[in-house]
Parts: C-alpha cells; sequence; structure tokens
C-alpha cells in the first residue's frame, strides 16, 4: 500500500510543478491579449495542455522528482 501512495504522491507532485509553468505561462499570455476571441483559444489551448500534461505524467517513462 505505501508504494501506490508514493507512485500516486510521485505523479501529483509531477504534475502540479509542470501544471504550474503552464499556467503562469497561460496567465502571462491572457495579460498580453486584448481580443476575447484569442482569450477563448488561449483557454482551450491551455486546458488540453493540461490534459496532455497529465497523460504524460502518467506514463512510466515520465522523469520523477525525487
Amino acid at each position: 500500500m505505501d508504494l501506490v501512495i508514493q507512485s500516486v504522491a510521485a505523479w501529483v507532485i509531477d504534475y502540479y510543478a509542470a501544471a504550474t509553468v503552464v499556467l503562469a505561462v497561460a496567465t502571462l499570455a491572457g495579460l498580453a491579449i486584448r481580443q476575447p476571441v484569442q482569450r477563448i483559444a488561449l483557454a482551450w489551448a491551455t486546458l488540453a495542455g493540461l490534459a496532455i500534461l497529465a497523460g504524460l505524467c502518467a506514463t512510466p517513462v515520465w522523469p520523477r522528482i525525487s
């Protein structure tokens, strides 16, 4: 059971660290964009990026923070 908890904790830490970077970049881009249509596209791209990132972090070959 301890091994399962450690692997899930490692996945969560990796995902949150990478998601913080993605969301920080999206926030800075959102501040620079004035067009509402471009902001909607940015929001969809950010959501897709976070979903892809979750899939990448779940793969066993992703480097883990230890």
